[in-house]
């Protein structure tokens, strides 16, 4: 197998850069710290070994996830269909004639008389006083 690039490893095996470096230098390989990094074929399976399981739970996940997708878009889909039953929709009756109300006899109103106020008329003393003051 020809070398593969650090990032690609580290999405499949599903770990982040520093633990995988951190791991290879514990295991005698120095590499740098770059996601472009190379990695060769004895670094690739010392890797794969030691984080299988983190790719095996990494699969389970996506799994899972597109189990739940695939259910909601079922569900959807449901509901954007009718049911068959109600696909065909029933005759509406023909409403029948109603005859035409007959008019109202017409009453008379008569005309009712407003009350007119009555103002009193202002005196003198209204006017000239002025308040007084309490002390």
């Amino acid at each position: 197998m020809a070398s593969i690039r650090l990032s690609k490893l580290l999405k499949e095996l599903n770990i982040g850069l520093d633990r995988a470096v951190e791991f290879l230098a514990e295991k005698g390989h120095d590499i740098e710290n770059n996601r472009n990094t190379k990695v060769n074929d004895e670094q690739y399976e010392i890797l794969l070994t030691e984080f299988d399981s983190d790719r095996l739970r990494r699969e389970k996940s996506e799994a899972v996830s597109q189990q739940i997708r695939e259910e909601k878009e079922m569900i959807r889909g449901e509901r954007e269909t009718p049911p068959a039953t109600a696909a065909a929709p029933a005759p509406e009756p023909t409403p029948e004639p109603t005859p035409e109300p007959e008019p109202a006899p017409e009453v008379k109103a008569e005309p009712v008389a407003e009350p007119v106020a009555e103002e009193a008329p202002a005196t003198e003393a209204d006017e000239t006083s002025e308040p007084e003051e309490t002390t």
